[in-house]
This record gives C-alpha cells, sequence and structure tokens, in this order.
C-alpha cells in the first residue's frame, strides 16, 4: 500500500470532500478557510503569506502539494470506479 493510498483511506468522508474541493485549484485571498488551513496541516496544501511592499496588506495564497494533487486524483479515481 503507498503512501497516497494510506493518507486516502485515513481521511474522513468530509475530508475527503475537501480534498477533491480544494487540491484541485491554487488559491489567493484574505484569511484561509478552514478547509485550505486542515490541507495545509495534512501537507496536502501548501499556504503563503504575501505582504505588500509598504508591508501594510497581507494576503495569502495556497496551492496543492504534489502529494496533495496526488491524493486528489486517486480519490477522483475511487470515486469514478463507484459510478
Amino acid at each position: 500500500m503507498n503512501t497516497v493510498h494510506q493518507i486516502a483511506e485515513k481521511l474522513t468522508a468530509d475530508q475527503r470532500a475537501v480534498v477533491i474541493a480544494l487540491c484541485g485549484n491554487a488559491w489567493k485571498g484574505g484569511r484561509p478557510t478552514p478547509g485550505i488551513l486542515l490541507m495545509n496541516a495534512f501537507e496536502l496544501m501548501h499556504i503563503d503569506a504575501l505582504k505588500a511592499a509598504d508591508g501594510g496588506w497581507i494576503a495569502f495564497k495556497a496551492k496543492p502539494t504534489e502529494l496533495g494533487a496526488a491524493v486528489r486524483a486517486h480519490l477522483l479515481s475511487k470515486e469514478n470506479e463507484h459510478d
């Protein structure tokens, strides 16, 4: 059993839905949502903090890690098997 499969199997149904929804896209905006923070904690997404030159405004961006993209692809393939 590989790492991707092990991670996918340990996720709850709600967490699997978050992976499918979030790990397919990059994101940029205000404060990260709880889902993005969760994916960052699982090392499925990486969050960067961006600051303006004057230091007065902070934005965040997140993108899936290679592992996050692989777990998402695995979950999608499992969903397609059941259809």
